[in-house]
């Protein structure tokens, strides 16, 4: 699905995971660690498989992540926090939760600047 949000593309990614949820036992996102098994060769790839595997929903601009990106493999029990900064891991993105079940991923913010995600939530309250 793409939306157009302050005139750029994101695409919003495990939607699909809350249906899903019921028939994989994902039920909530917590922080009881899952079996987790990404192989995916992109990060866009990966970050489905990721939404998918964690019942996350994750939110990206398509501009910011580019698709030859490299991704790195992650199996194991993980908490969905802990694979998601394992994912992200020096790839020059960043992440902030929206809320207990949506994450934005980003490129890594200068320090002190708010995160893409943070920015966008405060321009739609004015």
């Amino acid at each position: 699905m793409i939306r157009r949000v302050l005139g750029g593309a994101v695409t919003v990614v495990g939607l699909v995971c809350l249906a899903a949820g019921a028939s994989t036992g994902v039920s909530d996102v917590g922080p009881a660690p899952v079996a987790i098994r990404i192989t995916a060769p992109t990060m866009t790839a990966a970050l489905i498989q990721l939404s998918q595997q964690t019942g996350l929903q994750v939110i990206f601009q398509t501009d910011d992540i580019a698709t030859q990106l490299r991704a790195p493999s992650l199996e194991g029990r993980f908490t969905a926090r802990a694979a998601l900064k394992e994912l992200l891991r020096n790839s020059g993105l960043s992440y902030q939760f929206v809320n207990e079940r949506t994450v934005s991923i980003a490129p890594a913010a200068k320090q002190g600047a708010p995160h893409p995600a943070v920015a966008a939530s405060a321009d739609k309250s004015r």
